[in-house]
C-alpha cells in the first residue's frame, strides 16, 4: 500500500470550541460582548441609547469574528490598511545617465 505525506495545514486557525469556533472569534465575540456590557452600565444615558450602544459594540465584536475583507479575516484587513495609510509613499525615478 503506497502512502503519501500529507501537508501540514497552516494557512486556517483550528477550530477548538465545538468545531465551530477559533480562540480568536470566541476572544471578539467575549470581548464584544463583555464592551457592550459595560457600555449598557452608562446610566447617564437613555435606556434606548444604551441599547443602541450595546448592539453596536456587539455587532462590531460579531463582525471582527466572521466577516471577511478581500478573502482577509477584518482585523487582519483593519491592520494592514493602518500599516499602509501610515507607510510613506515616495517614488523616486532613477535615470540612467
Amino acid at each position: 500500500m503506497r502512502a503519501w505525506p500529507v501537508p501540514i495545514q497552516i494557512t486556517d486557525e483550528e477550530r477548538l470550541i465545538g468545531g465551530k469556533l477559533t480562540l480568536r472569534q470566541l476572544v471578539y465575540i467575549a470581548a464584544g460582548l463583555a464592551l457592550g456590557g459595560a457600555s449598557f452600565g452608562f446610566t447617564f444615558l437613555p435606556l434606548l441609547a444604551r441599547f443602541t450602544l450595546f448592539f453596536l459594540v456587539a455587532i462590531g465584536g460579531f463582525v471582527l469574528a466572521y466577516a471577511r475583507i478581500y478573502h482577509m479575516r477584518v482585523d487582519q484587513y483593519l491592520y494592514l490598511y493602518f500599516k499602509w495609510r501610515r507607510s510613506p509613499r515616495f517614488l523616486f525615478l532613477k535615470g540612467g545617465n
